[in-house]
């Protein structure tokens, strides 16, 4: 019996390495789920980065194209800066920005045409040269006399015109009107090259072409 009890019962060798054999398993399953999520949670980051990276890259994107001059189909340079708008007067940085009424200011970022504005004008702006650096103060309004207030983004999203009126404020011009202009600071019948209201500091447009307005 005792012969048998041997025989059939493990040695103290066997369980040995039986337990090395279960420590062993358990140790390749252990360093390979922390391999895995080790290698999960590197995804994840990864990918986070990539989408970060992306958003940045856009970013600076938008910063490139809002400060580039484009060329429109009438031959005119146009290149605007414009700041964060905090009233109803927009500050911009006008270089040389007179065109002919009826043009269509069309506003692109990267993914795609957002929408215009379309600036019927009574006046136009000009500045003593092209390369002036000289920022002027200009106040939109309606043919009709009343100032946009900033429901004007709703405004033109649904019609797509906008009957403006340019008022220089900087050198103590006359406001321009259907009536009168002041000789030598605006002249009728064009429109004046200004950007839509930009009420996010970190969004930019850019002008990409000019079509004419039947």
């Amino acid at each position: 019996i005792i012969s048998l009890l041997a025989q059939v019962l493990p040695t103290s060798n066997e369980k040995q390495q039986t337990k090395r054999i279960t420590s062993s398993n358990t140790g390749a399953f252990i360093s390979g789920l922390s391999l895995g999520v080790g290698l999960g949670c590197w995804l994840i980051i990864e990918s986070r980065r990539w989408r970060l990276g992306e958003r940045v890259r856009r970013f600076l994107q938008d910063e490139r194209d809002r400060t580039t001059s484009k060329t429109l189909e009438n031959g005119i340079i146009l290149e605007t800066l414009v700041s964060p708008i905090t009233s109803l007067t927009a500050t911009l940085d006008i270089r040389k920005i007179t065109l002919p009424a009826g043009t269509s200011l069309t506003k692109q970022r990267s993914r795609g045409v957002e929408h215009y504005l379309v600036l019927k004008g009574t006046c136009t702006i000009t500045v003593p040269n092209d390369n002036s650096t000289e920022a002027t103060n200009v106040q939109l309004s309606k043919g009709d006399g009343h100032t946009l207030d900033p429901s004007i983004e709703r405004f033109v999203s649904n019609t797509g015109l906008v009957e403006a009126t340019v008022v220089r404020t900087t050198d103590g011009g006359r406001p321009c009107s259907r009536e009168g202009f002041d000789e030598g600071v605006v002249k009728p019948p064009t429109i004046v090259g200004v950007k839509e209201y930009v009420w996010s500091a970190l969004k930019g447009w850019r002008v990409t072409k000019a079509d004419r307005e039947s």
